[in-house]
């Protein structure tokens, strides 16, 4: 049974971990969204990652992800996989020898990325 913050009403359908009821989202919007971005920056700050998408206009255009913004000196990017380290983008892991990995396993077998090795997909092809 979740609180929320704002008006204080219990109910199953509000998140334990937000605190905000939907009605307070809709009626209440600027507040809401104060006590979502708190959680949203308590939350990131636990595997030390930036609260908000970095925005250094000096800084060096990521383009990894939808963000697409600029990562200042010394500093990581949103993700926290991507750094700049003295003027040049690094990404985490990513050396010679062995770099990142990016798929998604989704359940729809129309949109699997990783189709060859999804077993919903592979009924489809090995047949």
């Amino acid at each position: 049974m979740g609180r929320c913050l704002l008006c204080n009403t219990t109910s199953p359908m509000i998140s334990n971990k937000l605190g905000v009821c939907l009605r307070c989202i809709r009626e209440n919007e600027d507040a809401a969204l104060g006590i979502t971005f708190q959680v949203h920056a308590k939350s990131r700050s636990k595997y030390d990652l930036p609260s908000t998408p970095p925005t250094d206009l000096e800084g060096i255009k990521c383009g990894l992800c939808m963000n697409n913004r600029r990562i200042q000196i010394d500093t990581k990017g949103f993700c926290g996989l991507v750094y700049n380290v003295n003027g040049k983008l690094s990404r985490l892991g990513g050396t010679q020898e062995r770099g990142i990995l990016q798929w998604y396993y989704d359940p729809l077998p129309k949109n699997c990325v990783a189709e060859w090795f999804c077993p919903g997909c592979r009924r489809s092809w090995i047949s």
